[in-house]
């Protein structure tokens, strides 16, 4: 290739980039997680699930053989008579292309069925993925196999590892034709787990820049940026705390967040598990009087056997009440030991909920890039006289992720007491990963519970109904 042409093709995927940066930033084509009921998205797939619970299909078309072999080089558009391929339904084909790829890998497929599967991987010329999916042979293989220079847009890449940011680059077959890559995610939620960053003393004098992300690094780097500060996941009051604590006044709150509503039904849930009338049913903080974490001597995780009881309290008296669906409740900790609890505690109670009615549990790790309509944060701490007693809750991207997953109701169970906490008072400067010095904030479960008590979020429950 001459110089003139590869500049030009260098100019031309340039001004591509600068036109998908473009794009992203139009408020008409912001996106989140988040489906508010005014949304194009929340319509489409209320129409499919419609479409579903009613058995009927959804019909699409399939390109004819004239449109492929235009998009392989092998006709001339002028010379096309048909664009359209048959009519099928669109739902019955993703059932059996997934039913398929259950019984039998990829590879082994019928070489017709293998083509269509393939055949957005070799015409694309831009691809979103995250760093997992990208190790996979389907991509490696034949991404980027049609010589065009293509664009490579990664999600959730500020909580990689900055050796597996470069999976996409050298996993495939034809990265010499990446020209270039968008990183997407959010560099204040979850970041690198590298275990012996938490030593101390700390043995391994690399741990720290391990743990600073590809992603983070280029910002400190002033690396070209663009920042997206429009959220449209979550009802508006829940973005004041965050915006304080984490985003510095940064983050907007789109209109079409106004349409989002705590369902009735969930608030007689509340006052009927609780005997309480809290100011917002929706958002409030649960302190419960006979709360206490211990620890599981065999993995040295944290549980809390009264969180549970009032938690499963409040679940079975939404059921009773036709509040939420259980697909639309997420119970989220910061630990694997009080997750099993909460399993456990889910399966002795499945008898009393129809399958309607049940849900999942996840720790706070495990649901960045989820979300539910209904959050039960249980920070599964009763203490904060000791940094220790925090735990993985030290970590503001970690309790940002876990305050950030909810739309329409987050409730958090944690001591009124940690307000109260000395880890608040006396604060230290410290170093940071790239040798800064900075003043250490008050940590996050101390500063929530605070600022929640000044506005009157906290309700006390002495004791759990039910419960001798």
């Amino acid at each position: 290739m001459t110089p003139p042409a590869k500049r030009k093709r260098w100019l031309l995927t340039q001004l591509l980039m600068l036109e998908i940066a473009q794009t992203i930033d139009m408020s008409e084509h912001k996106r989140s997680y988040g489906l508010p009921s005014l949304s194009h998205e929340f319509q489409a797939l209320r129409e499919m699930e419609a479409a579903l619970a009613e058995g009927r299909p959804l019909m699409g078309r399939y390109p004819s053989q004239e449109q492929r072999d235009i998009s392989k080089g092998l006709a001339n558009l002028a010379d096309v008579t048909d664009m359209q391929g048959p009519e099928v339904d669109m739902f019955q084909e993703l059932r059996s292309r997934l039913e398929h790829i259950k019984a039998e890998p990829l590879s082994q497929w019928d070489p017709e069925l293998k083509s269509n599967a393939l055949i957005a991987f070799k015409q694309t010329d831009i691809i979103v993925s995250t760093n997992n999916n990208l190790a996979s042979n389907i991509y490696s293989q034949h991404f980027g196999s049609n010589g065009k220079p293509v664009i490579l847009i990664r999600d959730e890449d500020p909580k990689e590892l900055e050796v597996n940011g470069w999976i996409g680059v050298t996993k495939c077959n034809f990265s010499r034709n990446i020209a270039g890559i968008v990183l997407g995610g959010d560099s204040r939620q979850l970041q690198p787990t590298v275990l012996t960053a938490k030593d101390e003393p700390g043995f391994n004098e690399f741990s720290k820049q391990m743990e600073t992300s590809l992603v983070v690094r280029l910002i400190k780097a002033n690396h070209p940026l663009l920042k997206l500060t429009e959220q449209r996941r979550f009802r508006l009051v829940f973005a004041r705390f965050l915006n304080k604590r984490v985003y510095k006044d940064e983050m907007k709150s789109n209109p079409v967040t106004r349409s989002l509503k705590v369902k009735p039904e969930w608030e007689k849930a509340v006052r009927y598990a609780f005997d309480i009338s809290p100011i917002d049913p929706g958002y409030f903080v649960l302190s419960l009087e006979e709360s206490f974490c211990s620890v599981d001597r065999s993995t040295m995780s944290r549980y809390n056997v009264t969180n549970v009881k009032a938690v499963m309290a409040l679940i079975l008296a939404n059921h009773e009440h036709g509040g939420y669906k259980g697909e639309d409740i997420k119970i989220v900790t910061p630990y694997a030991a009080q997750r099993n609890l909460y399993r456990k505690a889910l399966c002795e109670l499945s008898s009393r909920l129809p399958e309607s009615s049940r849900l999942s549990v996840e720790t706070a790790d495990t649901m960045q890039g989820k979300e539910a309509k209904v959050i039960i944060l249980d920070m599964t701490i009763s203490d904060g006289t000791k940094p220790g007693d925090l735990g993985f809750l030290k970590e503001d991207n970690r309790c940002n992720v876990a305050q950030s997953r909810m739309k329409e109701v987050l409730i958090t169970v944690i001591p009124e007491k940690v307000q109260y906490s000395t880890l608040g008072q006396d604060l230290k400067e410290r170093m940071d990963s790239f040798g800064n010095i900075v003043q250490a904030k008050v940590p996050y479960p101390v500063d929530f519970v605070k600022r929640a008590d000044q506005t009157k979020m906290i309700v006390h429950i002495d004791k759990i109904k039910g419960k001798s």
